[in-house]
């Protein structure tokens, strides 16, 4: 019963916060539809807007209480590769194309933003410098050469002290207060001179925050979102703006010829803007606006793919394999989710729309978009539940398209029958083979052949108990998988046992084996790798690998939180737990201690063969020996020596 109220909960608020975005038509919809198209005047941008701010409780804020800088209206029309043998660098998705993150490291020094603002760590002398930046918090950071860019918030008093007329700009986003108004900021350092550092460049979207970012050389590529976008008392739509040092301008409105819309709504609520420039030089950026929204990210080096859900309705007796919701005698409530994925090449520095595809169903996270060799493949879910038991149905494709050429976006194969009544909860695509786990009480992981993409093949199936959140490719022939280990209850409920590691020899794609585990105990027990990959530290020259892990025992009265270290022979296909370090006191077992969230360990980095562990409170020093070897703590805050 409280599975059944758990997922009719889920259905209706996941429907409730679709429609307080768009209203579908009552035509059908179709594959055309989700096309971008030109902005002919600020009247259709007004009749676009102005129903959205109207619908939906929740839309306790317009721009007439953001700030009169708007001005909008009548304006005009596999792992990265090692920095050296010895040195780690951020886990990212494609070699080359570099992440944001809350931690980034070079030979030398660490960078680091946390609730101080920046701090960067010589780890040569030991030296820590502390810089804070007025109204600004940094979120996550980029590193090129010398050059630090930090992506954050400003925020601005709006004057207001109680929420009678006017209510916060994005607080139901959680970036404001009826006080404060926040919004995007990035400011790009020289940090040659870490004790002080020099601002470069400053660029503010106006009203805007940060959803992805991608930095491939010296090229900033952002995807921002700005919501409040339609003034109801004036009937008028708000123009996005952004201001930026380099070009010396403030608040400049972008015009109609830089706006797109994202068709398929009827009603829109947000602009996604897509923003790029050089960190080392002051040219101005490229700046595009599209009206509507995109939720996953995935780059190559040579493309940025975003997504988008879509919603079609369907008459009865279509026999195209989708499933009706239109019907009243339909066994089937789940909505006929579709996933628009739309293509902008990089040329010269800016994002280029180069066409559109199509999947049924959805996309778990970025890893489920992969290009090679100028094929796209897509691993996705296609999901029902029945009416009457709300028992899930489902099942996962792995689709291909052919993305060679200019403007090409060319469906050309799909390969289904996996997962079924299960989900998606993690992949990777390594050269010509993808590699699928779904999940419902049992870990099957899926091995596809992808060397025809006109005709991929899914090679085998190897079921494991518990499951792997994110994959990791070891080399060709080994693969990581990172997750929860699992068991059924005997009223049928699946439980959480602790983090689980798994080792697989993947070398025979016909038969995939689970040749070594690691276990870390703990029903309650997680880490963030299982939501975040940029948790993973990685050395692969010394195939040493390191994850924050969250251990709760005995229903919470005991936990114990690390960065967990273990390596990886590839020879004995065997892992090898090397330690725990932690910045909490363990070494009294009979003492209670206190949960302290500044002293989590939140990364870790490798610098001239010594693992440096960061917390909000400290930077712990270790040797990479066999027993990890504790050297000194480094302070990071400033009240501590």
């Amino acid at each position: 019963m409280k599975k059944r109220i758990l997922v009719i909960f889920t259905l209706i608020l996941g429907l409730f916060l679709i429609t307080s975005c768009l209203s579908p038509r009552d035509e059908v919809k179709t594959f055309d539809d989700y096309g971008l198209l030109s902005v002919k005047s600020l009247d259709q941008l007004k009749k676009l807007t102005k129903p959205s701010t109207n619908s939906g409780w929740w839309r306790w804020w317009d721009s007439n209480k953001e700030k009169a800088s708007n001005d909008s209206l009548d304006g005009p029309g596999a792992p990265e590769a090692e920095g050296s043998s010895g040195t780690s660098k951020t886990n990212v998705q494609v070699e080359g194309v570099d992440e944001s993150d809350v931690v980034k490291n070079d030979d030398r020094y660490i960078y680091i933003v946390n609730y101080v603002g920046l701090t960067i760590v010589d780890t040569e002398t030991e030296e820590v410098y502390h810089h804070n930046f007025p109204n600004f918090s940094p979120n996550e950071i980029f590193l090129y050469e010398n050059y630090l860019v930090m992506l954050g918030t400003v925020w601005e008093d709006t004057g207001i002290f109680y929420p009678t007329e006017k209510i916060a700009a994005d607080v139901e986003f959680g970036r404001g207060c009826f006080y404060q108004y926040y919004f995007f900021k990035t400011i790009v350092l020289d940090v040659a001179n870490p004790e002080k550092p020099e601002t470069i460049r400053e660029f503010t979207a106006d009203g805007s925050y940060y959803l992805q970012g991608r930095m491939i050389d010296n090229t900033l590529y952002l995807v921002l979102q700005k919501n409040n976008i339609y003034l109801s008392k004036e009937n008028k739509v708000v123009l996005p703006s952004y201001s930026d040092s380099a070009e010396s301008v403030t608040n400049k409105p972008i015009t109609l010829d830089q706006i797109k819309i994202i068709g398929g709504d009827d009603y829109y609520y947000c602009y996604t803007l897509l923003v790029s420039f050089n960190v080392d030089e002051k040219s101005a950026p490229d700046v595009n606006a599209y009206l509507g929204y995109f939720s996953l990210v995935y780059s190559s080096e040579n493309n940025l793919y975003a997504t988008r859900l879509a919603y079609f309705n369907r008459r009865n007796g279509e026999k195209d394999g989708y499933i009706n919701n239109d019907s009243l005698n339909n066994v089937y409530y789940y909505p006929d989710w579709h996933t628009i994925i739309y293509r902008f090449n990089y040329q010269n520095g800016k994002m280029v729309y180069q066409g559109k595809g199509m999947v049924k169903g959805e996309l778990h996270n970025q890893f489920s978009m992969d290009e090679y060799e100028g094929v796209l493949r897509v691993a996705h879910t296609y999901k029902n539940y029945l009416t009457q038991s709300w028992e899930l149905k489902s099942e996962s494709f792995v689709s291909t398209f052919s993305v060679k050429d200019e403007k090409e976006f060319e469906f050309l194969a799909s390969v289904g029958g996996m997962g079924i009544d299960e989900l998606i909860y993690s992949v990777r695509f390594d050269g010509p083979l993808g590699y699928i786990v779904t999940f419902k009480t049992i870990d099957p992981l899926y091995v596809v052949d992808l060397t025809n993409p006109e005709k991929p093949i899914v090679k085998s199936e190897l079921k494991s108990p518990g499951v792997s959140d994110y994959l990791h490719m070891i080399n060709d022939k080994l693969l990581l998988g990172v997750g929860r280990s699992t068991e059924e209850t005997s009223y049928g409920a699946t439980i959480t046992k602790g983090v689980k590691v798994s080792l697989f020899d993947v070398s025979n794609p016909n038969e995939t084996k689970e040749v070594d585990i690691l276990f870390m105990e703990g029903q309650y027990s997680y880490t963030e790798l299982q939501y975040n990959h940029k948790a993973l530290l990685t050395l692969p020259s010394e195939q040493i690998y390191a994850l924050p892990v969250y251990c709760y025992y005995a229903d919470y009265s005991e936990y114990r939180q690390g960065m967990y270290v273990f390596d990886v022979d590839v020879d004995t296909q065997k892992l090898n737990y090397r330690g725990l370090i932690s910045h909490f006191d363990y070494s009294k077992p009979n003492e209670p201690y206190y949960y302290y969230y500044s002293n989590v360990i939140v990364r870790g980095v490798v610098i001239d063969y010594k693992i440096y562990t960061i917390s909000q409170s400290f930077v712990a020093i270790n040797l990479l020996d066999d027993n990890l070897t504790h050297v000194k703590y480094l302070h990071l805050t400033t009240d501590e020596k």
